[in-house]
């Protein structure tokens, strides 16, 4: 509908065109597209179907399973839009490491071998299944307006990612479903299995997302940095030691931001 696609188009305007390889002008996609089968149905993807750095882009498909065979040595990147009922298989590197699912239900990736998805960004779906397996394969789960999310690993079953729509919204008192965006990671633990830190996204002035603790770890380093250097001027006026009017200004002209600031941006 026109709100799911205007909110969609909010959501994505904000990534970058290319595809974070360097390799945007030669990669190729490869669309599969309104593929239907029965309960059971597998599609094989293999080499001598896929074009030279292939993006592989299933759109409009239910009632299968893809497998992307073993001759397949890489991917750039993979597209999932508009399907139902599908489970994607992958054990092939991914050049990018980028996965992109939206307007999705009951959709299933499965990650081996060498597919390692550093990023992956999910949008406006339901019941979106992501099974790795090994913990380190997955990065950066980003996601909005998902309701129904389990990501799993095989070698940490006593972890998973479940934060969805349904859990974040009470976390994040006014969240909006169709603008507001949210990151989830697996963060090392000293002792133990890793745990899930889910965040949301904020967007600087520049565009450039970041997340709460981000912003604040770079306000504190900045603070750091004026601390330091109004430090400097102090040490440097009350020892006598001789600094150049521009030395003495720029000394000052920091210490001076480091004040104003109070700590914040």
């Amino acid at each position: 509908d026109r709100h799911s696609d205007a909110a969609l188009y909010t959501l994505r305007a904000t990534r970058a065109a290319g595809d974070g390889s360097g390799l945007k002008s030669n990669a190729n996609t490869h669309l599969i597209e309104n593929v239907s089968g029965e309960s059971g149905s597998t599609v094989v993807i293999t080499a001598a179907e896929l074009p030279t750095l292939p993006v592989l882009h299933i759109k409009g498909c239910s009632g299968v399973r893809f497998e992307v065979a073993a001759d397949v040595s890489m991917l750039v990147k993979v597209l999932v839009e508009g399907c139902e009922n599908v489970a994607i298989a992958l054990a092939c590197g991914v050049k990018t490491e980028t996965l992109e699912l939206w307007k999705c239900a009951r959709t299933r990736v499965l990650a081996s071998g060498e597919a390692r998805l550093k990023t992956v960004q999910l949008d406006l779906s339901r019941d979106v299944g992501l099974e790795f397996e090994c913990a380190d394969m997955c990065g950066s789960i980003v996601q909005a307006g998902v309701r129904g999310l389990c990501v799993t690993f095989a070698d940490k079953p006593g972890v998973r990612m479940t934060d969805s729509y349904e859990q974040l919204v009470e976390r994040f008192p006014g969240a909006n479903d169709t603008t507001d965006q949210f990151v989830s990671r697996l963060v090392a633990e000293c002792e133990g299995e890793p745990s899930v830190c889910t965040e949301r996204l904020l967007r600087l002035a520049n565009d450039f997302p970041t997340t709460e603790s981000e912003q604040a770890a770079a306000v504190a380093d900045k603070q750091r940095a004026r601390d330091v250097a109004a430090a400097a001027l102090r040490a440097a006026e009350e020892s006598g030691s001789e600094l150049t009017d521009e030395q003495r200004a720029e000394l000052r002209a920091t210490a001076a931001a480091a004040a104003a600031s109070g700590g914040g941006e």
